[in-house]
C-alpha cells in the first residue's frame, strides 16, 4: 500500500488519525514515518510529536541487545 497516497494538505487532526490506525495495525514504523513528514508541515503540534516518538519507541528503538 502506497501511504503517500492522499497526504497533501491534510490537517494535524488527519494525519493523527492515520499515524494512529498504522500504529494499531503495528506498522509502528510507517506510523513513524507519518508523524514525522506531518511535522515537517506542523512543527509545533504536541500529539504529532509525541506520536512520533511512541511509535519509534515502539518499534523498537530504544531495544538493547
Amino acid at each position: 500500500e502506497n501511504i503517500s497516497a492522499g497526504l497533501d494538505n491534510l490537517s494535524p487532526g488527519d494525519w493523527l488519525s492515520r499515524a494512529i490506525d498504522s500504529a494499531r495495525r503495528g506498522e509502528f514504523l510507517e506510523a513513524c514515518d507519518l508523524a514525522t513528514r506531518a511535522l515537517a508541515e506542523h512543527p509545533p503540534d504536541i500529539w504529532l510529536q509525541h506520536r512520533a516518538v511512541l511509535s519509534l519507541a515502539q518499534a523498537g528503538a530504544g531495544a538493547r541487545p
